[in-house]
């Protein structure tokens, strides 16, 4: 593909994805499902692997220029560039736009607490309905069809089913993307071990960049199932169009995801990871609030609950885990103000976590 033909494929694909959405940002379903502020990034992620999946299998084929890669939420849409730098799609629509005047972007951007921003679609319906009369190409009127109907069935999901449906593409690549949140989370848990060890002043970021990963692979685990299920029924019985005729072809069924052995070994893992790593998690956070200790990095999607509940609440289900047994003593420790007395034992309890 030469230069020419990458920046129109990736303005091709940025506008579809801004036209899609503002198509969805418009219906009120949509809109009372998500924060005033706009979209999460995530699910514009998300939105966007779905529709690139979903033209590779429609009648129409397009082939967008994004390859997918793995991430922090599981697979995206990016651009790989020089010395192996990535553009996952959020990027390269933000970067676009800091270099256009204001009345051409496409989303108002705004940047969250943590490492999230929200997306809200500026496109109205005047600019949708010029682009629908716009013969700018061959075939044009097949693509609008497409992304009326593709906007129509995502227009009836809410958050979480455009995520669990946009980032698990089959069982091979969940499984992937499981062994890859793992595999980071069990280094920034053992960084978080040295750091403890060694006095490092690192520690409570290394810890919370475990945390993060594990509450990715608890929803993978555990909720992105449901909410695959549900979104692939509610697809499975929208009105029969190309765009969902493409993507029940580019998505199988929940079961044949979740219930492949090589998911369903890695789900077992991903749920002691992620239950024994917020117990860890949390019973720092219960020592630094009794302590007035002032914990940079804090993530404002913490759980609902109190921290202190959230400890529990982790602990009592390890409990019923054999391979977790006596887990309250070390926690006892950390609450104690004492973790590096007990890196040892915790460093035995991952080790068990990633054996399983």
């Amino acid at each position: 593909m030469n230069p020419f033909e990458l920046g129109e494929g990736v303005a091709e694909t940025i506008e579809s994805v801004a036209l899609c959405l503002s198509q969805c940002w418009l219906a009120h379903p949509y809109r009372s499902k998500r924060p005033q502020d706009g979209i999460l990034d995530q699910e514009v992620d998300k939105t966007s692997l779905l529709l690139i999946n979903s033209w590779a299998h429609a009648t129409q084929k397009k082939i967008a220029p994004f390859v997918v890669i793995p991430g922090r939420h599981g697979p995206g849409p990016a651009l790989l560039g020089t010395r192996g730098r990535r553009l996952f799609i959020c990027d390269v629509i933000e970067i676009f736009q800091k270099r256009l005047p204001e009345k051409y972007w496409l989303f108002e951007i705004v940047d969250g607490e943590g490492p999230w921003q929200s997306f809200e679609p500026t496109l109205k319906q005047t600019d949708w309905d010029w682009w629908k009369q716009a013969e700018v190409r061959a075939g044009h009127s097949e693509d609008v069809q497409f992304l009326q109907d593709f906007a129509s069935i995502i227009a009836t999901l809410n958050q979480r089913h455009v995520i669990a449906l946009g980032r698990h593409i089959d069982s091979e690549k969940t499984r992937r993307a499981l062994d890859s949140l793992l595999s980071d989370l069990h280094q920034e848990f053992n960084d978080f071990l040295e750091s403890c060890s060694t006095d490092g002043d690192s520690w409570w970021q290394h810890l919370n960049n475990a945390y993060e990963r594990s509450r990715v692979v608890g929803e993978k685990a555990v909720s992105d199932h449901e909410d695959y299920r549900s979104a692939w029924l509610l697809v499975l019985n929208a009105p029969d169009t190309e765009a969902k005729k493409a993507i029940l072809e580019c998505r199988t069924g929940s079961d044949g995801i979740w219930g492949a052995k090589e998911v369903s070994s890695q789900s077992k893992k991903a749920r002691g990871a992620h239950h024994f790593t917020t117990a860890v998690w949390a019973a720092m956070r219960v020592w630094a609030q009794e302590q007035g200790v002032s914990l940079r990095g804090r993530r404002s999607h913490d759980p609902p609950q109190t921290v202190a509940e959230t400890l529990q609440e982790h602990i009592s289900i390890l409990q019923q885990t054999p391979d977790f047994a006596g887990i309250e003593v070390p926690v006892d420790e950390i609450r104690g103000g004492r973790a590096s007395s007990c890196v040892d034992v915790l460093r035995r309890s991952i080790g068990t976590v990633m054996s399983l």
